[in-house]
């Protein structure tokens, strides 16, 4: 049990470790105070603009590396898809660390059980895996999940926003 955690562990880190310079050029690329001032507003609100993008991309990241850690290429197609509908069902970092996880498990497992021999054999990891994968992980992100995880990140979202409001500070 104790090796199965930190293997998650690994994979949510290797996740997060590509995830990094999305988030910090994002994060560096908005200019939210600066922007407000000066001669040339127009260009700082692009150069905002396309730090917003950057850090949109993250759930996208995130989930997708997170597959290719478990289960290398194949997954990374079912990951990615998983990212955008984490983003989309507004499930956030929660629904992309579940969708990365899942696309990833999913991918070995199937890759375990087709066996094709032949001239075929070329295309599971290139057409079949990702095809299989990204048809479950969308079916488990749109019509399972993504409520349940849209639900729990807004809640906490609103909760923190609450606390910030009402100066409340937690010890932890």
């Amino acid at each position: 049990m104790k090796k199965k955690l930190y293997e998650a562990r690994d994979h949510l880190m290797a996740g997060i470790s590509y995830a990094l310079p999305v988030i910090i050029a994002g994060g560096v690329t908005n200019l939210d105070d600066f922007a407000k001032t000066g001669g040339f507003y127009h260009y700082v609100w692009m150069f905002q603009n396309v730090g917003w993008s950057a850090i949109g991309l993250l759930n996208l990241v995130l989930s997708g590396y997170i597959a290719y850690s478990i289960a290398g290429k194949p997954a990374l197609a079912a990951g990615f898809v998983g990212g955008v509908l984490a983003s989309s069902t507004n499930a956030g970092f929660l629904g992309a660390v579940v969708s990365g996880f899942f696309a990833g498990w999913l991918t070995n497992k199937i890759k375990n059980k087709i066996k094709i021999k032949g001239a075929a054999a070329s295309s599971v990891p290139l057409i079949i895996l990702p095809l299989l994968t990204m048809g479950a992980v969308g079916i488990l992100m749109s019509l399972i999940l993504g409520g349940p995880l849209g639900w729990i990140n807004t809640s906490l979202l609103n909760w923190v926003t609450q606390m910030s409001e009402n100066n409340t500070n937690v010890v932890i």
